[in-house]
């Protein structure tokens, strides 16, 4: 048996690959738009409407209300504090710079004033404003530096939008793997016949795991602008220019004209002017039931020439004691509009009267203004008498006469009637004045005084005959009047009212007035007490005619008016074509069936004839009956008669079209041809 042998070594490389795939993609976008505001309240950078957005830390802050209850005074006690939350968080902020300058920064500012606030905390909030006036300057300087881009002129009627937009995309992957590396060997031995060897086999593997994840981001910005106005007739030269900094459009005002708000740089297409009274605007020694006047000149001055409608108002602000003011006879309780023409002014009278109480009324507010801009600086916090071109104000004072008694007429009211038929007075002729509201308390009040004028006299007042005046018993003269006038005794005030009796015969119909005075002595005569005038009139006669009926020839052609004319106004609504108004053919003695109507003191009669009766040189006679005036005083029956020329049944075509020859006695002839004496165009 031999021994021994060769050593063999095989060696081989077997590599196992495996591969797989799979992968998931998940897409999220984000949108988000940002605008300044489109209202009329702020318009443009320059009024604040630029807006801001960034990272911040929020604050609340507020005021409140603490009630407490003063043991001493027994009463409840308001006070208003600063309340500031001690927590925060962050915030994305989105802002105005009008916001920020009238909202945000004062309420720092108040928190810095605070007493109560910590050291630290001031020490913020004025850090925080600090950082928003650089930020709100930085801002104006990149608006300064803004590149110009073009210019656009538009108007109220027209829209430009413009928008433009930029991409940027971005991908990347992050591969995580692990690769593991190994060698296999295996040695075998084998003898066959004492003959032998040894193999030996290696195997190296290596195994790889691992992941791949891709990230993709893709971002668009939107930059654009809208140019648009609601009012119409407002237009604008604008220049775009391009920030620089944030790439966001800056717009500057050239020119134009623009109306509610006004913007500067552009013409004011309102603007109101308010001329005071020649005579001042102080009213002093004015009867305490009278009126003081004032004649105002309202203009519009508006620098595109056109009409606008204005307001004229009385703030009440300015009224805190409730003085009676009035425009043109009405209330100015509210403002009331006016439409002036450019370059012309409205003579307009306001009257002020007595409030409840108070005699003296200083700085009352009469303001012509453009009503919207009103309202959009009060909308703002702001005065409206800041903005001089859109309101116009001055200030009246007056000073009523406080008297040593009022007094004041009950009966009649404005209006009164004295007339033959009135039943509610036992003698319509006697007209009772009932006066009350004086001060019998008062020794320096001496009489009630009921006096009359007509309107249409010199002015004067005159007394009532016989009973005009009535005596307060408790006045220091009394005694001693009585005295002297023994025949006066029982002429004295009653308790609450007196009534006084005016008696109108042998007073002619016209329109009066009449009025009661409070006569005082001592250091108040020249402080008397006067009643509101009353105005009536007196028509005891009834309506006549005057002047000629028409046709005031007499002789009616057809087209003519039939009228008849009152000395005053009558009451057309009680009359009528059967009892009140008649036409007769005075040759047939049979009625024309007519039209009438009436206005004020007029009656028109519009004959409506039978095509197949023959008028022609007839007399027509029409009855008036029972005419009455607005009171009811009856007039006087009338017949009038009025001769008929020319008959609209009887007419004879002429060859022009349309032209018609009314009556025989329109044309004559002469050999074959006819000449036209009156033609009529009926087409």
């Amino acid at each position: 048996m031999a021994s021994g042998g060769p050593t063999g070594t095989a060696e081989g490389e077997v590599t196992f690959i495996k591969t797989s795939e799979n992968s998931f993609e998940t897409c999220t976008s984000f949108k988000e738009r940002l605008a300044t505001s489109d209202n009329d309240l702020i318009v443009g950078g320059g009024q604040g409407g630029d807006v801001f957005m960034g990272a911040g830390l929020n604050v609340e802050v507020g005021y409140v209300d603490r009630v407490s209850f003063n043991e001493t005074t027994c009463l409840p006690e308001l006070e208003v504090l600063l309340n500031v939350s001690p927590k925060s968080y962050g915030t994305t902020y989105i802002y105005s710079e009008y916001h920020l300058n009238n909202v945000v920064k004062p309420y720092l500012q108040r928190m810095i004033d605070d007493p109560g606030t910590s050291l630290e905390r001031k020490d913020t909030c004025q850090q925080s404003i600090d950082r928003w006036d650089k930020i709100i300057s930085d801002n104006k300087t990149q608006r300064s530096n803004a590149i110009f881009r073009r210019n656009i002129p538009f108007d109220a009627l027209t829209e430009f939008e413009y928008a433009e937009t930029s991409s940027t995309a971005s991908d990347s992957a992050i591969g995580n793997f692990t690769t593991g590396e190994g060698v296999a060997k295996l040695d075998i031995e084998f003898e066959i016949a004492g003959v032998g060897t040894t193999v030996s086999t290696s195997f190296h593997f290596s195994k790889t795991t691992g992941e791949t994840n891709e990230y993709g981001e893709e971002s668009e910005i939107e930059t654009g602008f809208v140019l648009k106005d609601d009012d119409v007739l407002d237009a604008f030269s604008v220049d775009v220019a391009m920030d620089t900094v944030y790439n966001t459009p800056i717009f500057r005002t050239k020119n134009g004209q623009s109306s509610c708000p006004w913007e500067p740089k552009t013409a004011k297409r309102q603007a109101v002017l308010l001329t005071p009274p020649a005579d001042g605007l102080v009213r002093v020694d004015v009867p305490s039931k009278e009126a003081a006047s004032f004649k105002f000149s309202l203009g519009n001055v508006s620098e595109t020439n056109e009409t606008f409608t204005y307001a004229v108002a009385a703030p009440p602000s300015s009224n805190k004691d409730g003085a009676k003011i009035y425009l043109n006879g009405t209330p100015l309780d509210v403002p009331v509009p006016l439409q002036i023409p450019y370059g012309t002014s409205i003579s307009v009278t306001i009257t002020v009267e007595r409030g409840p109480k108070e005699y003296n009324y200083d700085k009352l507010k009469i303001a012509l203004l453009s009503e919207c801009e009103e309202e959009r600086a009060w909308a703002l916090g702001i005065p409206p008498e800041d903005n001089k071109y859109h309101y116009a104000y001055k200030y009246i004072d007056v000073h009523f006469i406080k008297p040593c008694s009022e007094v004041e007429i009950n009966v009649p009211e404005q209006g009164w009637v004295v007339y033959p038929g009135d039943m509610t007075e036992p003698n319509p002729d006697i007209r009772r004045i009932t006066v009350s509201e004086y001060d019998l308390n008062n020794s320096d009040f001496s009489l009630v005084r009921v006096q009359y004028r007509p309107v249409n006299g010199n002015g004067a007042w005159i007394n009532i005959p016989g009973v005009s005046d009535r005596y307060n018993t408790n006045w220091s003269g009394w005694n001693a009047y009585k005295m002297a006038h023994p025949d006066q005794a029982n002429d004295i005030l009653e308790k609450d009212y007196t009534q006084f009796f005016w008696n109108t015969v042998g007073l002619a119909d016209g329109e009066y007035e009449i009025h009661a005075w409070a006569v005082c002595t001592g250091n108040v005569a020249d402080k008397p007490g006067f009643s509101h005038i009353i105005k009536g009139r007196i028509e005891r006669q009834p309506p006549s005619l005057i002047g000629l009926p028409q046709p005031s020839d007499g002789v009616y052609h057809v087209g003519d008016e039939i009228s008849f004319t009152f000395n005053k106004d009558i009451n057309c609504q009680k009359i009528n074509a059967l009892d009140n108004v008649l036409l007769f053919d005075e040759t047939t003695d049979l009625p024309i069936n007519i039209d009438i109507s009436c206005k004020d003191n007029q009656i028109f009669l519009d004959p409506r004839f039978d095509p197949n009766e023959f008028v022609e040189n007839h007399i027509l006679r029409a009855k008036l009956l029972n005419i009455k005036d607005l009171v009811g005083n009856n007039a006087e029956n009338q017949v009038k008669r009025i001769k008929i020329h020319s008959r609209r049944e009887s007419m004879f075509i002429a060859q022009s079209k349309g032209i018609f020859l009314k009556s025989r006695r329109d044309f004559m002839f002469s050999g074959a041809s006819f000449y036209i004496k009156s033609l009529r165009d009926f087409s």
